[in-house]
């Protein structure tokens, strides 16, 4: 037996023992139960029915206490540090929405610069899609970044060495270049995850991480002169879900712009 199919059944094991042994619990109880009646001869211990529901009263505590820690994680605050301090929940919000059963792959898309940041969250999800924590669902990927020859005025605000900036962004080009390689081979070494890279030439305005069209993730670029670049991932993230009570206007906004870079970009 393969290392991924041990880890496959463990995992079912882990989400199917609590209903599991409800149903056996309750079976075994009313059976215990029953016999002596249709039975007079077998006599059963109270002991025994005992045991059988407290099995059940178990897994009845395991789910309770499930609940209450999805109910405390959906009480988190809605802003994170940074982008580094949402990466756990978002690949928790991807890992929940892979344990429903569902027909449809679950898409993710993402929206960044140089996918500096980008590749550890997409490392961490194909790491989990080999290990099983997905299932049988399959994941789509769509990464939107900056087009690696996008060195213009536009792009570079005026800086006192401008020679100096466009070269240190040449090599940025480079290493972005490098990271689509790298993730690109990762992909297709995963079995449940696909990706796809879309390049746009706007200037980089903010990070967005969409998934299954409800969760957003995101924060937004600005410029620092004295380092000469775009900083992102280290200014704030902030979540919207859109069945929250706020207006969702932002997050339409944000689907909206990844269709336009669609329509415009995906050739």
């Amino acid at each position: 037996m393969k290392n991924d199919d041990i880890i496959k059944m463990i995992n079912n094991i882990q989400n199917s023992w609590k209903p599991v042994c409800i149903r056996v619990s309750l079976f075994s109880a009313l059976l215990l139960y029953l016999l002596p009646y249709f039975f007079p001869s077998i006599k059963i211990d109270p002991k025994w029915i005992f045991s059988s529901i407290s099995m059940g009263l178990v897994a009845i505590i395991f789910i309770l206490l499930e609940i209450h820690k999805t109910i405390l994680q959906k009480e988190e605050p809605k802003t994170y540090t940074n982008l580094k301090a949402a990466e756990p929940t978002i690949l928790q919000t991807i890992t929940n929405l892979a344990n429903r059963k569902r027909n449809d792959p679950i898409v993710v898309k993402i929206l960044g610069n140089r996918l500096s940041r980008v590749s550890p969250i997409l490392s961490d999800i194909f790491r989990k899609s080999n290990e099983g924590k997905f299932g049988q669902n399959k994941i789509e990927v769509v990464v939107y970044h900056t087009d690696p020859t996008l060195i213009s005025k536009e792009y570079l605000p005026s800086t006192k060495d401008r020679n100096r900036a466009e070269n240190k962004h040449e090599t940025y080009s480079a290493n972005l270049l490098s990271n689509i390689s790298w993730l690109s081979q990762n992909a297709e070494d995963s079995k449940n995850v696909s990706l796809k890279f879309v390049k746009y030439l706007p200037i980089p305005c903010f990070y967005a991480y969409l998934i299954d069209k409800r969760f957003l993730f995101w924060g937004h670029f600005t410029w620092d002169e004295e380092t000469n670049d775009w900083i992102g991932p280290s200014n704030k993230c902030y979540y919207i879900e859109s069945r929250d009570d706020d207006p969702t206007m932002f997050l339409d906004w944000v689907k909206n712009r990844l269709k336009i870079y669609d329509i415009i970009f995906d050739k």
